[in-house]
């Protein structure tokens, strides 16, 4: 079974709540511990999020 998953949604859901929490794209890479590159590829869909990722997303900021 393969999984369909939108993952330009899930950026911008990303981003939305980033937004809600008045942090930059730099401050939420810090926290989370990646770059900001890499959250300006997550937000805009074109990088896969890595399970890791959203364990640490989800611990924070949910």
């Amino acid at each position: 079974m393969i999984l369909d998953f939108d993952y330009i949604t899930m950026g911008q859901r990303i981003k939305q709540r980033r937004k809600e929490l008045n942090m930059t794209q730099a401050d939420f890479a810090e926290k989370l511990g990646i770059s900001q590159n890499h959250i300006s590829a997550i937000e805009c869909g074109s990088q896969h999020l890595a399970l890791s990722f959203l364990f640490l997303y989800v611990i924070h900021y949910l």
